[in-house]
């Protein structure tokens, strides 16, 4: 290697080890420390200390801590500065200073102010030096109103020249909003431009570019800025609803003292919740007035057009409003306003704001008009608004729509001076519904109808005092109709007032009156109210109850004082006479008192039929009500109490234990006797217990002529339908003991005993069971029956009979049935044989006749049992016998001496409907071969209803005898006037069978009339001798005629007076039967009791 290499290479090495030394180590630390704590101490004229320094002129330097304090101004504490020399700057080339850092600042805009006032300034008119090419402030932050700066980077490019040329570069943080980008700029003396500004401020930019000094002239816009990002900077955009991108142009001119701007501003979003989509308008700005023209958008989808202004000059600001819009749909605002109600709809045809003066003291008009609206159901029609503002602060309110055809008006004044706002206002409408009440007002009216109003409102919003009326033709709720009511109330504050109100229910009138305070810890209530003359009948209708079950007037009274959770209660009720189910009730007094937590019956007392019934007990209304009442009767007359032949005193207890949804009701009853339809029972007692729908009846029992007679069952009307079981028994029953309070008990002839057993089940209408009827021997109308057996099943709604025996008169009785319970429907069949009629007409009618033979019967019959009906037929038959004892039997047995009047058979055919019997065409008594008495008598017609007769009877009977008597000149019947039939026929028996040769056969008719107890016969007709006549000798120029025996016709003398023209056999027979038609069918029909 050449010496020359060697020394070069030599140098290298020291100039890079010189480096290296310079890059590492510290050098002139002590001198920048002091010499710049010097100058910053002069220049600034503050205290001025730092920490560590290290560095060198080659690297620069780094201050730790550097703290600047001016008293009283600012207090400036850097935690770092790096510094970073310029060399070359010693030979003037550039700046000394390449970069100066600021690092960990911590301050605010007042701290900074300070420091630059505190700067020296140049003088003339040059430009300050500053011997910095770049100024940074790095991770610092900037304490601002409402939050803290947050820079990451602020940087300034200062290029000395006869301009000051800023290069800013920008990367801050605003409360979460970031802000990027860079601006040019020169300022000097008093030139200040911006050559270019492109910032990004969230998800928009803006740009700014022109001169600000030393006149305006500069264009900048604001595009794609979002209101929800500015909300990080104001929070009350964010909850004022303000959602949207905004867009803004400036054309700045004037000076920055007194600028002139205007531009274009436009929007789509939301402003206070509200859409708004293509918002348009220009605006300006000029001499602290700013106005706003051709604003247009859609808000809400309504469209809105319009423009405002303000002047911000001296004094307070005044602003002029003028908007418009139209055709406001509310069903599509509905999805804007969602709490619009979607019972609410139309379309609002015109909005007009026009206000302008202070904002203190505005004056101008708001009007609104609507030719349709629907709420809740309701049309309002021609409704519009009107709102004049003064200067003052008063409101002019003015308001009208037309409801169901009536005017309604809201109108007055609110003014806003003073601390609270005053209203005045009176709201006059007529029927309104109670429904759209109840949506307007949030509450729930259980009650429906019309309802008119006037009411006035006055004082301060906050707690203003509302009178009024509240009245309606009437309201229906609770399946009820309250009729004509009327309310007057006053609010003021936390009371409710009511001096007044007045309803009718069922007609009886209802006044009431109170006080209703809601302050305090507990509301409380003073009310009094007053019923009077309720006519039960009316309500047992209106609640379609049957009628007459309930009658009679009612007057109360219900008077309630204290706070809610402990009010109390004082209801009396009363009349003088009532009527439940056709029972008097009379002297009703009935009085409940107590509080919220109980009531107790303080009195309750009534008369019943003849007996009084006591009420006590109480009514605890803590958990729910839970009753404990008690009903004591006694010596209730049934007799009174219902119009049925039914005879008892009747005490007893009723309870009612438990809550009122669910209690138990117990009752105790009991008589010492009872009699029904003239069957009585003895000590009658019954016990049942009622709860959640289960009936138990523990026991019904009595005595009937010593011998008991229970009942048992239970019945569940829990579910659906009820079900359940009984049981009833009474063995040997004494029916003579039983029926003795008949009247006529006797006439009845019934005796003997009875025995009663039927078990069974039910569900709903529909039941199950068996049971039956039996005795051993028993009477009814004096007849004797034998072995009774009746057995009985129920089977769904029908009770059937299948075969029920007996023996009567030595014949037999079976009878089957059907009775349907729910449709009362019914139907039998009757068949007798063998009966030997003579003992049961002489038991049955006690007379002295009677007639022989056995008789057959048969007898069906259907028809309903309510409201009765029957339409049913059979036949009887009698196998042979005699008529004996009978007044017609005798009479014949003295015309032929026999011992009655015989018969061969004898067949009725008979139908029975409803109560009349119909004796048809084939009821016929034929008599024996060779009966000289008769051949054959029919009869037709009908017995009923009322015991009436209207029968037609015909047959052929032998005259002969009454021939016979007018062939031997009975004068008596011809002149001496009619006897009756029996002398005529007494009178001629001596001789009477001893002068006549051949039967006289003829027809004869006659109809029976009247009733049963009163009868009589009429039309008697007697046919011609049916005898062919046989040829005579004239008769003597004078004939001699026998005399009548004074003792055979009362009345006639023995001596023969001549005789007038005899008349006909038919004409004499006539005569004397419907004379004495009465005593003969008496005789032929009873005869009279032994």
């Amino acid at each position: 290697m050449s010496k020359k290499t060697a020394v070069g290479l030599s140098l290298a090495i020291l100039v890079v080890a010189a480096g290296f030394l310079l890059a590492v180590t510290d050098l002139g630390t002590g001198v920048v420390k002091s010499q710049a704590t010097k100058i910053l101490s002069q220049t600034l004229e503050a205290k001025v200390s730092m920490g560590e320094v290290s560095g060198n002129p080659v690297k620069g330097y780094d201050i730790r801590n550097l703290d600047i304090v001016k008293d009283g101004e600012y207090s400036l504490k850097v935690p770092s500065i790096e510094i970073k020399t310029n060399l070359m700057g010693i030979l003037g080339r550039g700046a000394l200073v390449r970069r100066l850092s600021l690092v960990g600042l911590d301050t605010d805009p007042d701290q900074i102010q300070a420091l630059v006032e505190g700067l020296p300034r140049s003088e003339g008119s040059e430009p300050s030096s500053i011997p910095v090419e770049t100024v940074e402030l790095k991770d610092s932050s900037l304490a601002l109103p409402g939050g803290d700066l947050e820079i990451s980077l602020l940087s300034a490019a200062l290029n000395q020249g006869e301009l000051l040329n800023l290069g800013l570069k920008l990367d801050l943080s605003y409360l979460g909003l970031p802000v990027k980008g860079d601006i040019a700029a020169l300022y000097g003396g008093s030139i200040a431009t911006i050559e270019s500004s492109k910032l990004s401020v969230g998800s928009g930019t803006v740009s700014v570019k022109g001169d600000l000094l030393p006149d305006l002239a500069a264009d900048g816009t604001v595009d794609g800025l979002r209101l929800e990002e500015l909300a990080k900077l104001w929070p009350p955009l964010a909850d004022g609803g303000m959602a949207g991108s905004a867009s803004l142009t400036v054309k700045a001119g004037g000076s920055l003292t007194a600028p002139v701007l205007s531009g274009t501003m436009g929007f789509d979003g939301k402003l206070a919740s509200v859409p708004v989509s293509d918002l348009k308008g220009n605006w300006s700005y000029q001499d602290m007035s700013m106005e706003v023209s051709s604003l247009k958008a859609a808000v809400a989808g309504v469209p809105l057009s319009g423009g405002l202004s303000a002047l911000f000059g001296p004094g307070k600001p005044k602003v002029t409003v003028k908007l418009d819009a139209s055709d406001a749909d509310l069903g599509k605002l509905r999805g804007t306003y969602s709490q619009i109600p979607k019972e609410v709809s139309g379309v609002i045809d015109s909005v007009a704001v026009d206000l302008s003066g202070p904002v203190d003291g505005l004056k101008g008009t708001v009007k609104a008009r609507a030719e349709s609206l629907s709420l809740w159901g309701q049309t309002l029609s021609q409704s519009w608004i009107s709102v004049v503002m003064d200067p003052k602060g008063v409101a002019k309110l003015s308001s009208k729509t037309v409801l169901q055809g009536q005017p309604a008006y809201l109108e007055g004044t609110v003014s806003f001076m003073g601390d609270s706002p005053q209203a005045d206002l009176l709201l006059k409408a007529r029927k309104v519904s109670t429904k759209l009440v109840a949506a307007l007002s949030g509450a729930d009216i259980p009650v429906k109808g019309d309802l008119d109003l006037d009411v006035t409102v006055k004082g301060p919003l906050a707690g203003p005092s509302i009178k009024g009326k509240v009245s309606s033709p009437s309201l229906s709720g609770f399946g009820q109709t309250i009729g004509k009511p009327s309310v007057n109330f006053a609010l003021k504050g936390s009371d409710l007032e009511i001096p007044s109100a007045k309803a009718e229910w069922f007609g009886a009138p209802i006044t009431a009156s109170g006080l209703v305070s809601t302050g305090g810890k507990s509301p409380k209530l003073s009310m009094k109210g007053k019923l009077g003359g309720l006519d039960l009948a009316k309500v047992a209708a209106g609640f379609d109850l049957p009628s007459g079950l309930l009658s009679g007037l009612i007057d109360g009274s219900l008077n309630l004082d204290g706070p809610l959770d402990g009010l109390g209660v004082d209801l009396a009720l009363s009349s003088g006479k009532l009527s439940l189910a056709g029972v008097p009730v009379e002297k009703v007094d009935l009085g409940l008192t107590g509080d919220s937590s109980a009531l107790k019956v303080s009195r309750g007392s009534a008369m019943v039929s003849g007996g009084s019934v006591e009420a006590s007990g109480s009514i605890s209304l803590v958990d729910g009500p839970v009753l404990d009442l008690a009903l004591e009767g006694s010596k209730i007359m049934l007799e009174k109490a219902v119009d049925l032949p039914l005879k008892a005193a009747v005490s007893g207890t009723v309870r009612a234990k438990g809550p009122a949804g669910s209690p138990e009701v117990s009752m105790a009853l009991s008589s010492p006797k009872v009699v029904a339809w003239g069957v009585g029972v003895d000590g009658v007692s019954a016990s049942l217990v009622y709860k959640d729908g289960v009936v138990d009846l523990k026991e019904a029992v009595a005595s009937v002529g010593g011998s008991p007679l229970s009942l048992k069952g239970n019945m569940d009307a829990s579910g659906s339908v009820p079900k359940g079981s009984f049981e009833l028994s009474g063995p040997d029953l004494d029916l003579s003991k039983a029926t003795k309070d008949i009247v006529d008990a006797d006439a009845y002839g019934i005796g003997g005993k009875l025995s009663v057993v039927f078990k069974g089940t039910f569900e709903g209408d529909k039941g199950s069971g068996s049971g039956y009827v039996k005795s051993p021997s028993l009477t009814v109308m004096n007849m004797a029956i034998k072995n009774l057996n009746c057995p009985l099943k129920l089977a769904g709604t029908k009770l059937d009979v299948s075969e029920a025996t007996a023996e009567l008169y030595g014949g037999k009785v079976s009878s089957s049935g059907w009775i349907d319970l729910a449709t009362m429907k019914f139907s039998k069949k009757v068949s007798l044989s063998g009966t030997d009629v003579a003992p049961l007409i002489k038991d049955f009618a006690g007379t002295k006749g009677t007639v022989t033979g056995t008789a057959k019967a048969n007898f069906s019959a259907s028809g309903v049992l309510s409201p009765f009906a029957m339409k049913g037929k059979g036949t009887l038959d009698l196998g042979g016998g005699k008529l004996i004892g009978f007044p017609i039997a005798d009479i014949a047995a003295s015309l032929h001496g026999s011992d009655g009047i015989s018969y061969a058979k004898g067949h009725g055919d008979f139908r029975v409907v409803d109560t009349v019997l119909h004796l048809d065409k084939g009821t016929l008594v034929t008599a024996r071969e060779g009966d000289r008495i008769y051949r054959t008598m029919a009869v037709v017609g009908t017995v009923g209803p009322d015991k009436k007769l209207n029968l037609s009877c015909s047959g052929e009977v032998n005259v002969k005898l009454l021939n016979a008597a007018v062939g031997a000149g009975i004068g008596g019947l011809a002149g001496g006037g009619v006897g009756t039939l029996a002398a005529v026929v007494g009178g001629v028996l001596g001789g009477a069978q001893q002068g006549i040769a051949k039967d006289d056969f003829r027809d004869v008719s006659f109809r029976v009339a009247g009733t049963m107890d009163s009868s009589s016969i009429k039309d008697l007709k007697v046919g011609p001798s049916k005898i062919a006549p046989e040829k005579t000798e004239a008769a003597p120029a004078e004939k001699v005629l026998p005399s009548v025996p004074k003792d055979v016709v009362s009345g006639v003398s023995e001596d023969v007076k001549e005789p007038s023209q005899p008349k006909k056999l038919e004409d004499q027979l006539k005569e004397a039967v419907e004379e004495e038609a009465g005593k003969l069918l008496q005789g032929i029909l009873g005869g009279g009791k032994d």
